[in-house]
Formats: C-alpha cells, sequence, structure tokens
C-alpha cells in the first residue's frame, strides 16, 4: 500500500492586487485558506508580487492588504512574505510596501534572506533583488547555510537565465541555475505561467490568470515534508477566446451573446472572416455587450467570375461611409493623406 505523504506547508505566488482585483484577491485568499484547512498545514509562503503597481499605492490597496493579512492571522495560519519587484520602490533595496505590515504576531515579512525552520524542512526565503545587483551574492550566503540534516526548499522572487519571461522571450542574466544546485528544490514567483527550468526550478505561476495571454493554469502549490510538491487550481474568471465564424446564423449568433451574458468570465470573440461577407453587424452585436472583438480576416482567392458575381458598384457617399468605418476600426495615422488619394482622383 502506497504511503501518504505529510503536508508541510502551501505556496501561493503573485496576486499583484489593483483596484479591480480587490474582490478577486479576498477569494483567493480565503481558497487558500480553506486549503490549509482541509490539509491539515498551519503555514502558508507567500512569494512576491502582492502589490501590482511600484509607483504608489492607493488608500483602499494598502487596506485590502490588511484585511486579507488580517484573514490568515484570524485563522491561526502563519504567513511568511517575501517582496517581489512589484512591492518596491527601489529594486535592490531591503525595505518594500509590505514592511508596513510586520504587525500581527504570525505575519512575517522577510525583507532580506531568511530560514525558516519547518520540521523535516528549512525554507530558504529570498526576496528579489536587483540581477544584476546584490541577488547573486545574497543568494550564495544563503546556500552556505544549508544544512546537511534537512531538506532544504528555497523560495524566491527572480527571473532565471533561460527561463521564458511572462512575454515568452528567454531571459539573458547572470543568474545561472547552476546557482540553485545545492537546493532541493527551488520555487520561483516573478513569472505568470508554470513551468519547469529543470527538475529542481520551477516557476510555480500567479493564483490567477491576468489577460488572455496567460494560460488558466494558476493556483497554489502545496509542499510536503518529502519535498515533494503538489499543484492545487483555485477560482478565478478565465480569459477565454471563442472563434465564430462570420458566416454563422443569426441563432448561432444569438446564442453566443446570450451565453456570454451570462459568464462570470472575461470572453473575447475572434470573428472569422473571408473579406467578402460584412462582419460589421456582428461586431456591433457583440460589442453591444461588452465583448471584445477580433477581426481575423483571412485570405481568400476567388476567380473571375466570383469577382464579378460579387462586385457591385458604389456611390461617393458610400465610399466615405465605408472609409470612415474603416478608419474607426484600424485607427491609421495619416487619415487625410487616405481622403485625399481616395477622393481626389
Amino acid at each position: 500500500m502506497k504511503e501518504e505523504k505529510t503536508p508541510a506547508c502551501i505556496f501561493m505566488m503573485d496576486l499583484h492586487i489593483k483596484e479591480n482585483t480587490i474582490e478577486l484577491a479576498y477569494s483567493l485568499a480565503d481558497q487558500v485558506i480553506q486549503k490549509c484547512i482541509d490539509k491539515e498545514v498551519d503555514t502558508v509562503f507567500q512569494g512576491g508580487d502582492i502589490f501590482d503597481s511600484r509607483k504608489s499605492q492607493p488608500l483602499s490597496i494598502l487596506l485590502a492588504v490588511k484585511k486579507i493579512f488580517k484573514r490568515f492571522h484570524e485563522a491561526g495560519i502563519a504567513l511568511h512574505i517575501i517582496a517581489g519587484n512589484h512591492d518596491k520602490v527601489s529594486l535592490d533595496s531591503e525595505e518594500s510596501y509590505l514592511d508596513l505590515y510586520d504587525t500581527y504576531e504570525n505575519i512575517y515579512v522577510a525583507g532580506k534572506e531568511k530560514i525558516v525552520d519547518l520540521n523535516a524542512l528549512d525554507i530558504h526565503l529570498l526576496p528579489y533583488f536587483d540581477e544584476n545587483g546584490s541577488y547573486v551574492e545574497r543568494l550564495k550566503k544563503l546556500t552556505d547555510q544549508i544544512s546537511e540534516d534537512k531538506i532544504a526548499i528555497l523560495i524566491t522572487h527572480i527571473g532565471i537565465n533561460g527561463a521564458l519571461n511572462n512575454s515568452e522571450e528567454e531571459v539573458n542574466n547572470q543568474v545561472t541555475p547552476k546557482l540553485f544546485t545545492k537546493y532541493f528544490k527551488t520555487l520561483i514567483g516573478h513569472y505568470h505561467n508554470r513551468s519547469k527550468v529543470n527538475n529542481h526550478i520551477e516557476y510555480s505561476g500567479s493564483c490567477y490568470q491576468a489577460n488572455f495571454g496567460e494560460d488558466d493554469q494558476k493556483g497554489c502549490t502545496l509542499v510536503f515534508e518529502d519535498g515533494s510538491t503538489e499543484f492545487m487550481q483555485l477560482d478565478f474568471p478565465k480569459f477565454i477566446t471563442v472563434e465564430q465564424d462570420v458566416k454563422a446564423s443569426q441563432e448561432e449568433f444569438s446564442s453566443l451573446v446570450e451565453s456570454v451574458k451570462e459568464s462570470t468570465d472575461n470572453i473575447r470573440v475572434k470573428l472569422i472572416s473571408d473579406g467578402v461577407v460584412d462582419h460589421r453587424s456582428r461586431k456591433t452585436m457583440l460589442e453591444e455587450v461588452g465583448v471584445k472583438v477580433h477581426i481575423d480576416k483571412k485570405d481568400v482567392l476567388i476567380n473571375p467570375a466570383e469577382a464579378i458575381a460579387i462586385y457591385k458598384p458604389v456611390t461617393s457617399e458610400e465610399l466615405i461611409k465605408d472609409f470612415d468605418l474603416w478608419v474607426a476600426e484600424k485607427e491609421p495615422n495619416d487619415v487625410d493623406f487616405g481622403k485625399k488619394i481616395l477622393f481626389d482622383n
């Protein structure tokens, strides 16, 4: 019979709280607290970027973060937090917006490198510092303190050379995977999609999907006493792209509109157009219910006979109307030049 593993703690990542995501942040925090109760763990590590804006924080955000920390405190869960780059004004400083909250007895803000003793595990914490600044030196100080008697796991917030950033571009800097080889496992924030640098280094992903460019595999990570991990999905409104042929029936479009109106997800519709059928009424129908619409025009080869069949003469008034619609959709730079070419000939 397979022996059950013992959960030790939960690791959660980027929250990026903005004024329009405060309620979502409350929900995510409550879900993590419930998972702690379900898994019978009393320790959570948050790996940075609780805040979104580095420049300043409005009062609503400061109070929202305070309420979230209070929920962990009232649930009796120890919350250890490191600063991400979005939590700092100066990237290589030990100070961050999080320093305002080191007040509850079970809320611990690590402004610099720190080790937390968690029974069989030693959890090493290293906040974000400039990749070309003090980060590498601080990491080396931590690795020198690894105990041979404990399983050492590093929780940090950084871009590692060779990893894919949020733009899916490969990172090139001096923070190489080789620097982390002494750790049993390294769990990292900073980049929002889950990925592995190698078998011992992984980006755990943010708590929720923030836009259409991110995947929806977002949540938190359960860490066991043997150092192994398990991903746990959280619930949040997803960003979904739906493809719809512009030539679909009115009934199909009406059904699509109704499903969008009833959905709590963020839905974008990609209208597939052959450039022949007018897509404007379909686009307007969707935009009226708040749907973002993208037009994907396919190149279509037609023979001369088909071209003659679809051709019809247009008046100058119709041409001007069509041109104005095109300008509204495409937002070109030199509208006056376009009008001159079209209408002065």
